[in-house]
This record gives structure tokens, sequence and C-alpha cells, in this order.
């Protein structure tokens, strides 16, 4: 399988007789074939040669950046995937008000639902006091049906940084898994069939729909890194062999199939293709694991 490459320093990427050049400071540069890569993380700031990504658009391979702050964007190149009828079935689906908020409305309560049984593995004697609060958040969503969804994400999310600084997580630390989460899901659409700019929920923000599914898988990135080695790092660049263990981690199983974290952003978009294009229920999160158990291959 291609594997996930994660610069934790500044690098300058360019391409090279059909590969990737990798410098980094004085170093030689390394050349490595693209074919061998899913997708780039360059944890410490990038700086990409034009005629590179235009080899990135031809293999289909993401580059995310990051900076100081965190998450700054992604090279995507998915435009070359989508297909005439699934995307018709997308448009049909997501411009219609009534199906797009009934489909929102799954997709936040599979959050919450996520959120809570996080709660009840992390810190089961909480789980009264943030389901009141979470669910709370869903019963206005429903209550006020020309309220957009937008206004219950955003209470969901800073129920979380509530509940976050209740448990003296790192809120650095939280915002550096999320922006992998983020980023990690992202890169998913590079192998779909679906247009990450028509969303459910998200508005104003790239890659709308991808966000609604990094919302959704949040607590798979967050809450379970406190079980892997090296935790929630402070700082971005610390965060690559944190994340490299957790991406081997199962967080799903499907009978015989099991979905690691890496490709479980991918599951999740097949489950919302599914019901666009079928016209069925939306089971978001469906089968997913909450435990508290170590990355697969961590010492």
């Amino acid at each position: 399988m291609a594997q996930v490459l994660c610069f934790t320093r500044p690098v300058s990427l360019s391409r090279k007789n059909g590969t990737l050049a990798v410098s980094q400071g004085e170093e030689t540069p390394r050349l490595l074939p693209l074919l061998q890569i899913s997708e780039i993380f360059a944890l410490g700031g990038v700086a990409p040669d034009p005629a590179l990504l235009s080899l990135l658009s031809e293999t289909r391979t993401p580059l995310h950046c990051f900076g100081p702050s965190g998450y700054e964007g992604s090279w995507m190149p998915y435009q070359g995937l989508l297909a005439g009828r699934t995307a018709q079935f997308q448009y049909e689906a997501l411009c219609d008000e009534r199906r797009r908020r009934e489909l929102g409305l799954r997709l936040i309560k599979a959050a919450l639902l996520l959120r809570l049984a996080w709660v009840r593995q992390v810190h089961p004697d909480e789980e009264e006091h943030w389901e009141e609060l979470y669910l709370g958040a869903f019963r206005e969503a429903q209550v006020y049906p020309q309220r957009p969804l937008r206004h219950c994400l955003e209470a969901a999310r800073a129920i979380d940084d509530q509940r976050r600084r209740a448990w003296r997580l790192s809120k650095k630390g939280c915002r550096n898994a999320s922006d992998l989460g983020l980023a990690l899901t992202i890169g998913t659409f590079a192998n779909l069939s679906l247009d990450p700019w028509c969303s459910l929920i998200t508005e104003g923000h790239s890659f709308p729909l991808a966000r609604d599914l990094a919302f959704l898988l949040e607590p798979c990135f967050v809450e379970a890194a406190l079980s892997v080695r090296g935790g929630l790092p402070e700082r971005i660049e610390n965060c690559a062999e944190s994340f490299q263990l957790r991406l081997k981690r199962p967080f799903a199983r499907d009978r015989g199939r099991i979905w690691s974290l890496r490709t479980l952003p991918l599951r999740e978009a097949y489950l919302l293709l599914g019901a666009i294009r079928g016209g069925g229920i939306y089971r978001p999160a469906w089968n997913v694991e909450v435990k508290d158990h170590e990355a697969v291959g961590s010492p």
C-alpha cells in the first residue's frame, strides 16, 4: 500500500524526471517515486514547485500544508474523478433543502452520539452532564427548522471546547489532532466521485463537505489520541509519530472488513454516497468502535 509521507521540518518539493525531489536545508535532495506515496503532509511548512503540482494532479496525490498556526490548506486534484451521474445525484440531493437538512441532521446526531460514546469511555461519571448539553443543542436544531444547521454545528464545537478544557486537554494539542483529521478527510476526496464543495452543513470554507465528515469523525482523531504514545503534542511538527501510529488503529468492522483510521473517512463518504444515490436512510458513523486501546503496531 502507498505510504503517507510526513515532513516535520520546512521542506522544498520539486519535480525531477517524473519523481518527487525533496530538499530540506543543505541536505542533498532525495528522489522519491510518487507511485509509492498516497498523500503528503508538510507539517513544518512547504515550498512546492509549480511543475510538481502538475505532477501531483496527474498522480492524484494530495499535498497538505501546515504552518505555525496549524492547517493552511491542501492541493487537491479531485476534479478528474467526478462522475457525471454521481455528481447529478449529489447536486439533486443537496440542492433539495428538505433532503439536505434531513441528511445534515443525521450527520450531526451521529457526531454528537459519537462524542458521548467517548465521554462514556473516558469519563463515564460525566455522561449525564455532557449528554444534556449536546442533545440540547440537537433538539434546538429540530425545533427551529428555519435555522441553518451550521448554528448547531457551532454550538457543538463550543461544547467540545468546554469539555476539553474541563478535561485539561491541551487546546493546541486538540487543534493539531483536529487539523490532521481534517487534512486526512480532505485527502480522501482524491479517490472519491463526490464533490467536496457541495456540503450538508458547512458554509464559507474550503472543501465544506470534507469538513462535515471531519466534524463527524473528530473524536477519533482527538480523544482517541489520548491512549496512543505521544498523545496530543503542542507542536504540529511533533505529531508525525503519534499520527502515523493512529492511522493503523482499527475503528470499524463491516462483516469481514476492518477499517483503520486512515480509511475511516473513505467509509463515511461511501455511506453518504450510498444514501444520496439510493435515496435511503443515511447512517453516519455506523458501527464505529469507541475503545481505549493501543494502535496496531505501537510498542
